[in-house]
């Protein structure tokens, strides 16, 4: 997409966002804007599901509420970028930049996040259960993402249980086996942290 226009429904955007009449989000949704400068970009609730965003420069960016679900934010940087809210369902977000990212009530169901840099130690498990779904656990802030479920590690746990009560269950099995996994990797994370807090504090 050329700058021009990109810089057009970005202002028209704006004025969106300040409630003015005759104007709507922005809607780019499917858009190349790969490598695009979108640095400081107020973008919040704005359409950008299935947008190509490679390498693109969203740092600083207000991306709060912005649906990016199943974009490719691959390489991308989005540094400091606030994505509270955003649904970032199926997103590309491989090797992207996260750090400093608010990242707070974002959906990450079902993102790749294979080599992205992030604050928050998150994990994924893929096809689990009967719908082959794959789940992801946000081990800093406790939550899980699983299809269209998102809520805590305990809230997750008792789901499984309501859903497949009978332990001998094939998929009750599956996701009983994620939780043990998940678990256990938490545990290792922790313990790692504070054997480095202990040998920095001998330093």
């Amino acid at each position: 997409m050329k700058k021009e226009k990109l810089n057009k429904i970005l202002e028209l955007h704006q004025k969106w966002l300040n409630g003015e009449d005759g104007v709507e989000r922005a809607d780019l949704s499917d858009a190349n804007l790969r490598g695009a400068n979108l640095r400081g970009a107020n973008l919040r609730c704005a359409n950008l599901h299935t947008a190509d965003l490679h390498t693109a420069d969203l740092r600083c960016a207000n991306l709060r509420s912005v649906n990016l679900s199943w974009a490719n934010l691959r390489d991308a940087d989005l540094c400091s970028a606030d994505l509270r809210g955003a649904n970032l369902c199926g997103a590309n977000l491989c090797s992207a930049d996260l750090r400093g990212a608010n990242l707070c009530g974002a959906n990450l169901c079902g993102a790749n996040l294979c080599g992205a840099d992030l604050d928050d130690d998150i994990i994924s498990l893929d096809r689990i259960g009967s719908p082959k779904r794959k789940i992801t656990y946000n081990m800093t802030k406790n939550m899980v993402w699983c299809a269209y479920f998102k809520g805590t590690f305990e809230e997750w746990t008792r789901r499984i249980e309501d859903t497949y009560p009978y332990k001998n269950n094939r998929y009750r099995k599956e996701y009983d086996a994620a939780v043990v996994y998940f678990k256990a990797i938490k545990e290792a994370y922790q313990k790692s942290k504070e054997e480095r807090s202990v040998s920095a504090e001998r330093l």
